[in-house]
């Protein structure tokens, strides 16, 4: 909802899977929040930190600072089987802790809601009849034994309101987007490097194929994974690492559970027979390495802000030589710490003038380093006054 002072708040769900306060829920949920709160089930509240987000599979994970509280793992998705029945927990219309039942109505569902924010989507969803309303986005979808085996993220709705059906990410991607996050600040994608199809009745009898289902392969670009291990245009994946495949969705979620350098079997059919192929999954740039997140991405994400230098125009409206401009304030250590608001000038870090965000970065990162505090200088539109404002990166 919008306040009076143009701020709008929303609500979500999520699922603690740490004894330290680590908790996933959707990125849509936190996707540009100033300030994120954690209710918990006995009403204590937190204020969260966003320690990664993936759009390609609206996954997020945020912290809060407790210990010793109650978690889920993540159980192996590929477990779940159509018909048997699981359970949505969440907050749908702020109706606290609400638990609905359901079937499983379907694997491997794609509902082409993730192509807007990610040019490499991964939706491999589990279907549900549980109810699910706005609210229960990034709650927990357990089974029978109180398992949790997907993340609710979305419903297939002609009002906004349940209609019927209800997807969840599988665990075992939403496991996989948790611990690069957690290791590597950003999610590793590995690629096969090919354009794929998916196979149906009609796809096959288009291109004398005798097999309906599985993964075409339409295309492979030069010097791919699929091209080096020998998979060749006109190939049906049917199967990964001994797993049958029968559609685009289930491919990609198989895929997405590596990383580049990561060693993964195909069975593919060639012209109606069997074939077997070992490949090495690339990054994004067809090669192995992890990707590391940039540095000033990193510790713009741990201050929670983010920023560009002074132009001419703005130099003189602020009364100033140099600086620069923080553009937003969210969750991170300057909100948790400081009053700091948007619209604010960095003229000085540590009594060093900062002019662009490199001399910026340089100083913040030395103070990181050296353990020592951050004394911020600047100023606010419309002001002569000078504000200071100081933090230190263990808090």
């Amino acid at each position: 909802r919008e306040d009076d002072g143009g701020e709008r708040e929303g609500t979500g769900s999520g699922v603690i899977i740490s004894t330290d306060g680590y908790i996933v829920t959707n990125n849509h949920v936190v996707e540009d929040a100033a300030k994120v709160t954690v209710t918990l089930f006995d009403n204590r509240d937190y204020q969260a930190q966003i320690i990664g987000t993936d759009p390609s599979t609206d996954l997020a994970l945020i912290k809060i600072a407790e210990a010793d509280l109650p978690f889920l793992t993540m159980e192996d998705s590929d477990d779940v089987r159509v018909g048997q029945w699981v359970l949505a927990i969440g907050n749908p219309f702020n109706l606290n802790s609400t638990v609905t039942a359901g079937i499983v109505s379907a694997k491997g569902r794609n509902i082409n809601i993730l192509r807007r924010k990610s040019d490499f989507p991964i939706e491999s969803f589990i279907q549900t009849d549980a109810v699910v309303n706005p609210g229960n986005s990034g709650g927990a979808l357990v089974n029978l034994d109180g398992e949790l085996v997907g993340i609710n993220t979305a419903i297939a709705s002609p009002t906004g309101s349940y209609a019927g059906y209800a997807f969840a990410v599988p665990s075992n991607i939403a496991s996989k987007v948790i611990k690069d996050l957690l290791d590597y600040g950003l999610v590793q994608r590995g690629f096969i490097g090919a354009i794929i199809r998916e196979v149906n009745g009609e796809f096959a009898r288009d291109n004398d194929l005798n097999i309906t289902s599985g993964v075409y392969i339409d295309s492979l670009v030069s010097n791919s994974a699929a091209k080096e291990a020998g998979v060749e245009v006109g190939d049906v994946i049917t199967h990964v690492d001994g797993i049958a495949v029968k559609s685009s969705p289930e491919l990609l979620e198989m895929i997405g559970r590596h990383r580049p350098g990561d060693r993964m079997g195909l069975t593919v059919n060639r012209n109606g027979r069997p074939m077997e192929f070992s490949l090495v999954l690339k990054n994004r740039d067809g090669n192995t390495d992890i990707v590391e997140k940039e540095a000033e991405e990193v510790m713009m994400s741990k201050l929670g802000i983010s920023v560009s230098p002074l132009d001419e125009e703005e130099m003189e409206e602020y009364g100033v030589t140099g600086g620069v401009k923080i553009n937003a304030v969210r969750s991170g250590i300057i909100r948790d710490n400081t009053d700091i608001e948007e619209g604010f000038v960095i003229t000085h870090v540590n009594e060093k003038s900062v002019d662009t965000e490199e001399e910026l970065m340089e100083v913040l990162q030395k103070a990181e380093s050296d353990k020592r505090g951050v004394m911020i200088e600047g100023v606010y539109p419309d002001s002569q006054r000078k504000y200071y404002y100081a933090f230190g990166f263990d808090e």
